[in-house]
């Protein structure tokens, strides 16, 4: 488990993408499973499975979102640089048609969750056995991880206050989001576990993670996600020592 701190970066392909995509990801946490093998004294390869929760802001936050052609029918996009998503048609008193427009303001981060699945290597760079109060096998390692992970995007859900020209406002909740996209990218990191009695490990991990494709799909942007976390957790190691 760990927090970790991400930030996104949005590339443009048109003119028109200027007007959405300033989103902010705030800091979010990670946990998950692990499991590896040793290929020799001082490799290792692991994997595992991720869970990542964490939530972004729109700073922009009031915006007008005109009636656009859906499915041969008039709906409103909000778009995000984090994906798109359809103001649910059955909210408005007044039903969307061609030229009519409403506002929309975000007042609350919008939740988003990743599966993720890191493949990493291990190199053991440094270690040293001793005993504590000379009864207790104890051993510090210190190591490097390099390699990549796949991530999955789950869903993204928040609220955003739409307002109607008749001077109707509502609270909608959002969580159709579109153009979500599998991505994938590098992992950088270092590691150093305390190894009590036989088995059993604790370990701290500060780690770095640059995407490579984008989160998002079929759309005018590029959004690239990069993080800094700082993993803790237990170990328990198989075998005869």
């Amino acid at each position: 488990m760990s927090p970790e701190w991400n930030s996104v970066d949005v590339r443009r392909d048109e003119p028109n993408a200027f007007k959405y995509g300033d989103e902010e990801l705030q800091a979010g946490v990670i946990a998950g499973l692990r499991a590896g093998v040793r290929l020799s004294e001082k490799w290792s390869v692991l994997t595992g499975v991720e869970f990542s929760g964490t939530s972004f802001d729109d700073r922009n936050r009031g915006q007008t979102l005109s009636a656009e052609a859906i499915n041969g029918r008039f709906g409103y996009l909000y778009r995000t640089a984090l994906g798109t998503v359809e103001i649910p048609a059955e909210n408005f008193f007044t039903p969307s048609q061609s030229g009519s427009v409403v506002g929309l303001e975000v007042h609350e981060p919008i939740q988003r969750y990743v599966l993720g699945v890191p493949l990493l290597v291990r190199y053991d760079v440094w270690g040293n056995q001793f005993r504590f109060l000379n009864q207790v096998p104890m051993k510090i390692q210190f190591y490097g991880l390099l390699g990549g992970y796949w991530q999955i995007p789950l869903g993204q859900e928040g609220k955003v206050e739409i307002f109607e020209n008749s001077g109707r406002e509502f609270t909608s909740e959002i969580t159709k989001f579109q153009n979500l996209s599998n991505s994938y990218g590098v992992n950088l990191g270092v590691g150093a576990e305390l190894g009590i009695g036989k088995h059993f490990n604790l370990f701290v991990e500060p780690s770095y993670s640059q995407g490579i494709s984008s989160v998002v799909r079929d759309m005018p942007i590029r959004s690239v996600i990069s993080s800094f976390g700082l993993k803790m957790g237990a170990k328990w190691r198989f075998g005869k020592q």
